[in-house]
């Protein structure tokens, strides 16, 4: 298994093939307002150029800062969305023309459709999950700051767009696909793009796309959830955490509110106690006394308070004092509550986990494997005779760069995937990127992560052979290495489907969900 529970200190945990750690501090750096620069990428370290080139870069991104997906029922008002850093009509340097085709068909949509997706399923003063002026903002610094990292330092890109160097793909929500809108124009400039030079975005219906857990494309995740779900509502740390959350939020229940209904409440919040053994006296009193309520199945997740409250919070709206002391414990509650949602609980999730992140996975492989089959065919046409397919392909550009533009729920399941989580949610414009890059001297190939900037180093050594210090103080791993290590976690994208429905009937008769009895 990976782990029971997400842990407030370091915690260790044995898998079949090896033993790896995941730490979950009990505190972290308190996050308020936020910033152009949450995306990390100034922590950005360049591997040296003299020795290794760069020749992909998948790049995986949450959207912008964006309104909450929840409303909860407090004594707070309701914020007003149409002002401020909240405001949420779309920026100049969004309003460039793309071409959006639907997978799997590559049908050439209207844009207008993505934005429909919000009349669809949301109402109120302001739509649930909108991207924000602040979100598009960050957005486009983000694009800038993959025009300074690949464009002018790596050199991956060139500054003229082509759009066979790379590949954009967004989920069909408009707070992602307008995040990449976003980014593209950070990376190249608005002005670049006309009707003869019109980026291709790539996106999917809502309730086929995999790229984060969606029970609509794999059966057996609603199942988990149910199951995840219970398991959550009878575990003392989350009970006592909703007891608290309620005094905060000042309601007897924790429940959805009406976006229509933006009263404001007279109330103002109370400020928590420094003295933390009565707050400790506190937290056990409205346990004894609300433990009922607690544990009704109708209170929400900590998650969507955390959803609500966190966004509010971003675009300087008020929140309860003592949210921001809370914020690391509240990350990690929800970050157990989600995980035992998508893999049905504390157990068996090194079985089941290939279930949420395969699609993903496989697309990071895939686009990886067809450079570095590119790569390995140059090195192995000695020809003195010019190739004329090679030299057509060279002048349309080879796919360097893939954009997918995505989810918190796509990235928490690979980041624990790939065991480099730390148990806080990622913030808006969080971002986990694998490059590949060719040793110069010998041709060899290594990969890459960074998360937030930040390189990872992955602990695959009981998978793999192991990799020289010389290589690792860059955090370089043997890119067959790596790709072994993803292939543990892949189900071929034709046979998902089936494997989501057999997962399912395995999960319902009480079996052992086994990748062997699914795959």
């Amino acid at each position: 298994m990976f782990y029971r529970r997400i842990l407030p200190v370091a915690s260790v945990a044995v898998i079949a093939g090896g033993i790896f750690s995941l730490n979950f501090p009990g505190s972290g750096s308190h996050y308020k307002g936020a910033r152009l620069s949450d995306h990390g990428l100034k922590n950005y370290t360049f591997v040296d150029s003299r020795k290794f080139e760069l020749i992909n870069a998948c790049v995986l991104t949450r959207h912008g800062a964006r309104t909450p997906n929840y409303y909860i029922d407090s004594k707070y008002e309701m914020p007003d969305w149409t002002s401020g850093l909240g405001y949420v009509n779309l920026l100049p340097d969004l309003c460039y023309s793309t071409d959006v085709k639907e997978l799997p068909g590559k049908l050439l949509i209207d844009e207008e459709s993505i934005q429909e997706e919000y009349i669809q399923h949301n109402k109120g003063k302001c739509n649930y999950g909108q991207l924000t002026l602040i979100g598009q903002e960050q957005s486009i610094h983000f694009g800038k700051e993959l025009r300074r990292i690949y464009m002018m330092g790596n050199k991956l890109i060139n500054e003229e767009f082509n759009e066979n160097e790379i590949l954009s793909r967004s989920t069909k929500f408009p707070r992602t696909f307008y995040t990449l809108k976003g980014i593209l124009s950070g990376l190249y400039g608005v002005d670049t793009f006309d009707l003869c030079h019109r980026p291709i975005i790539y996106t999917m219906p809502i309730a086929m796309d995999t790229f984060y857990p969606n029970p609509s494309a794999c059966s057996v995740v609603g199942e988990f959830t149910v199951s995840g779900s219970k398991e959550n509502s009878n575990d003392s740390e989350i009970m006592k955490m909703k007891c608290i959350l309620k005094r905060l939020l000042g309601v007897q229940n924790l429940r959805f509110a009406n976006p229509n209904n933006n009263k404001v409440k007279s109330e103002k919040p109370k400020k928590c106690s420094k003295n933390k053994e009565k707050n400790k006296e506190i937290s056990t009193q409205l346990i004894e006394k609300q433990k009922e309520e607690s544990t009704d199945d109708n209170d929400v997740t900590v998650y969507a308070i955390r959803d609500d409250l966190y966004s509010r919070q971003v675009h300087n709206y008020e929140v309860p004092s003592a949210f921001t002391s809370m914020f690391s414990e509240i990350n990690r509650l929800s970050s157990q509550e989600i995980l035992y949602e998508y893999l049905g609980g504390s157990t068996e999730w090194e079985e089941r986990i290939s279930l949420i992140v395969s699609p993903t996975i496989n697309f990071i492989k895939d686009n990886m494997k067809k450079v570095a089959d590119e790569s390995l065919k140059s090195l192995n046409n000695k020809s003195c005779i010019p190739d004329m397919k090679s030299a057509i392909s060279k002048k349309k550009g080879t796919m360097k760069m893939q954009l997918l533009s995505c989810h918190d729920t796509t990235l928490i399941p690979l980041l624990v995937c790939m065991r480099i989580y730390d148990g806080q949610w990622p913030v808006f414009m969080s971002n986990l990127i694998i490059e590949l890059y060719k040793e110069k001297e010998s041709n060899k190939l290594f990969t890459r992560v960074l998360y937030q900037g930040k390189v990872q180093k992955l602990n695959l050594h009981e998978e793999t052979c192991g990799v020289t210090n010389e290589y690792e103080k860059q955090g370089l791993l043997p890119y067959d290495d790596f790709i072994q290590f993803l292939n543990k976690y892949s189900i071929p994208d034709d046979h998902y489907g089936n494997s989501c429905d057999k997962a399912m009937r395995l999960f319902k008769s009480g079996k052992p969900v086994s990748k062997d009895q699914y795959i």
